[in-house]
């Protein structure tokens, strides 16, 4: 039997590994994490980008939906919600991607490292430094919330790669009954089962 995992909201994720690496005393009070982030800018003319192509293979059907984002945040500076004692978030910021479908079995698009500006928030220690967490990739089959979401990504660490592969199991397809909305992640080892269990999702990356 495969594992199900419950996902939690992807920036609380993020803010709880990074932000152990990075805390110090740079920190801003404010009452809503919604309203810290309005604060954020975004870079206007980034420099470093990749162009992304998705191709899939033997998938059971069709995706309707496809959802792209590219995720940062800062390394040196934090805030706290008024109110919650210990609760210090870094800043986190999602910019939506665009992808076309230039075929039955692929995607395209791009993406920039730099994507966020540096600035002053005003958190008390200067300028902060933005920097590149990943690019999340999620496919379903429809607009049902409760489709199979299957999900690939691309990190910081796989920027010089090439190539990358995330398998799912068919049998996920559209909708997994035993757990509606599962996230399938796409690290199915598949040695372990036929080749008619399992379809790919292959990512070319090109620095552009």
């Amino acid at each position: 039997m495969k594992p199900k995992l419950w996902i939690l909201p992807i920036a609380f994720l993020i803010s709880v590994s990074y932000g152990k690496g990075f805390m110090n005393n740079n920190q801003r009070y404010t009452s809503t994490q919604k309203e810290e982030e309005k604060r954020f800018q975004e870079n206007p003319n980034p420099q470093k980008g990749y162009r992304v192509t998705i191709k899939i293979e033997n998938a059971p059907g069709e995706f309707e939906k496809l959802y792209t984002y590219a995720n940062y945040q800062t390394r040196n500076c934090q805030y706290q919600l008024k109110g919650f004692a210990g609760a210090s978030l870094q800043p986190y910021h999602r910019i939506p991607l665009e992808f076309k479908k230039i075929s039955d079995t692929e995607y395209q698009g791009e993406f920039y490292v730099d994507g966020m500006l540096d600035e002053d928030y005003g958190y008390g220690g200067g300028i902060c430094h933005w920097g590149f967490n990943n690019v999340s990739i999620v496919f379903s089959a429809t607009e049902n919330v409760d489709d199979t979401r299957f999900s690939a990504s691309i990190s910081d660490s796989d920027l010089n790669k090439k190539q990358l592969e995330f398998n799912h199991l068919k049998e996920n397809y559209p909708i997994d009954e035993k757990l509606p909305r599962y996230l399938s992640q796409g690290g199915l080892k598949k040695e372990r089962f036929k080749p008619e269990e399992y379809f790919t999702f292959y990512i070319e990356l090109e620095e552009i």
